[in-house]
């Protein structure tokens, strides 16, 4: 295959480049912390349970959570089909209908797909004109038996901002559980579960320079919930997730959150200018129209149509 020896990459949402200092501590406790942190009988396994301890407190401290709250998962993934399965098994008794949006990441969408399959009732709401679902469009499906509602935090496709905030209020006055999937926006815009009232929140290192096969679920007043496990086996994850914890990888979600919080205002200024270039230039050359509402889109996204046909009216 004949790669350019320099090519642009701009497919971030995706994926982004890990970052060197992630990278580097990362390695760090891949050479110096070899014991599996479940095995706290002896001196090794109880100094990997530390590292473990002191990465989830700092991932907490970020998102306004308790550490306790903060549940490894491989990705956001995982964590959205743990999310919407767990809580439609565990509370299937008080209630068998879901509400999520038509334009949800394909984990959540295809999760709702199979809890239809088992019985479950799932509204999916189309966005407005802008590419955002309207608050009140939430308001107007919400049942008595409605389990959860599931909206994205960032459209993955247009970069779309969704009034999370609002929604959420809504769900907190409704008593309705409320899942997002921050995948696009955690460690990009601050989150703090201690102002808006997020049950479920789930995110991958990978998004924002951490790396592959790790992120976590949020479980806001995890032991009331009672979330129903995907998997079984040792125990870990408060019984949430079995299977032996990647040291390292836990090591470079906490720091790659931590570095993007340091970063969040330097980087969000830079990536907003570089978007406006880019579209500037782009205008140079071709006539295109960009997809989603521009006063409340995520500047690390474009999603764009060139040669649109003219909008009626």
């Amino acid at each position: 295959m004949n790669v350019p020896p320099n090519p642009l990459y701009f497919d971030t949402a995706a994926s982004t480049p890990i970052a060197p200092e992630v990278l580097a501590r990362m390695v760090e406790y891949l050479q110096g912390v070899d014991a599996n942190p479940s095995s706290t009988a002896h001196r090794p396994g109880q100094a990997a349970a530390a590292v473990v301890s002191a990465a989830r407190a700092e991932i907490a401290a970020e998102l306004g959570c308790e550490p306790d709250e903060v549940i490894f998962t491989s990705g956001a993934t995982e964590a959205n089909n743990l999310a919407l399965q767990g809580v439609a098994r565990a509370h299937a008794d008080q209630g068998r209908h879901l509400i999520t949006s038509a334009i949800e990441h394909k984990s959540v969408l295809a999760c709702c797909a199979a809890l239809e399959c088992d019985g479950f009732e799932i509204t999916r709401l189309p966005p407005n004109r802008a590419g955002w679902i309207e608050p009140e469009t939430v308001r107007q499906v919400v049942r008595p038996d409605t389990l959860l509602i599931s909206i994205q935090h960032i459209n993955n496709e247009t970069g779309v901002l969704q009034p999370i905030e609002e929604i959420a209020a809504l769900a907190s006055e409704v008593g309705v559980l409320l899942h997002v999937d921050a995948a696009q926006s955690a460690g990009k815009f601050a989150i703090d579960l201690d102002k808006t009232p997020i049950d479920l929140l789930a995110l991958s290192a990978h998004k924002f320079h951490g790396p592959k096969g790790i992120g976590c679920l949020i479980v806001r007043n995890r032991r009331q919930l009672r979330l129903q496990p995907l998997m079984y086996g040792g125990g870990q994850e408060f019984g949430l997730r079995p299977g032996t914890l990647p040291t390292h990888q836990i090591i470079g979600l906490s720091r790659a959150l931590t570095l993007a919080a340091r970063r969040r205002q330097t980087d969000l200024t830079w990536v907003a200018e570089l978007k406006r270039q880019f579209l500037e230039q782009l205008a140079a050359h071709l006539t295109y129209r960009v997809h989603g509402d521009p006063a409340r889109s995520s500047p690390y996204i474009v999603n764009k149509m060139r040669n649109p046909p003219a909008l009626p009216g």
